[in-house]
């Protein structure tokens, strides 16, 4: 195996026949279950591995967020676009 290689797998709980959105959520899932995990019963390495994911998943957490408020912002504008757009007439002939 080249050494590349090992950075370009993904992780198992992302699979590669999802869609974008789908592996988005994912991230965004794995995040929140840390979280519960962290505000229970782990601790010691386990803890440690939790909170080190979760560290590292925050900042991709962030920018998906960014990314799908963006998005909604893109649909409410040409939602109001649309309505605000002149209504087409046909011209009436004498």
């Amino acid at each position: 195996m080249a050494d590349g290689a090992a950075l370009i797998r993904p992780a198992k709980w992302l699979e590669l026949d999802m869609s974008f959105d789908q592996k988005l959520d994912r991230i965004l899932s794995r995040a929140e279950e840390l979280r519960f995990m962290l505000s229970g019963t782990l601790s010691g390495e386990a803890f440690v591995k939790a909170s080190k994911e979760l560290s590292e998943l925050e900042p991709i957490e962030a920018r998906i967020q960014e990314l799908r408020d963006s998005e909604k912002a893109k649909r409410e504008a040409l939602e109001c676009e649309t309505q605000l757009a002149p209504v087409q007439r046909v011209p009436s002939t004498p």
